[in-house]
């Protein structure tokens, strides 16, 4: 929902405002967007011991990318720097992957 409402804003404003408005716009929406795929995450992670799914080769620098994006603030907040090589893909699926490099 709110990642309907703030693209929605996105969409009917677009040119209308200043470019900071346009950037805090954005930045709402790319983290409602994350947020939904966090929560989806937290739904899938929550059902591993009723329905797990097969693991299958996982793209795990694609996976890394997205844990990052999703600590952006934390890194960008705290100084971090977060740096890393190519990942070989291994059998587990992407939510996993992503709890793991969350933590």
């Amino acid at each position: 929902m709110v990642s309907s409402y703030t693209q929605l804003l996105a969409r009917r404003y677009q040119g209308q405002l200043d470019a900071t408005a346009n950037e805090f716009i954005a930045y709402a929406v790319d983290g409602a967007n994350r947020m939904q795929k966090l929560i989806n995450d937290l739904l899938t992670y929550s059902r591993v011991g009723t329905r797990a799914k097969a693991f299958q080769p996982t793209d795990c620098t694609a996976v890394l990318d997205q844990a990052l994006a999703n600590l952006k603030a934390a890194i960008e907040t705290s100084g971090a720097v977060a740096t890393h090589g190519r990942c070989r893909p291994y059998g587990m699926t992407t939510c996993y992957w992503c709890s793991c490099f969350r933590t």
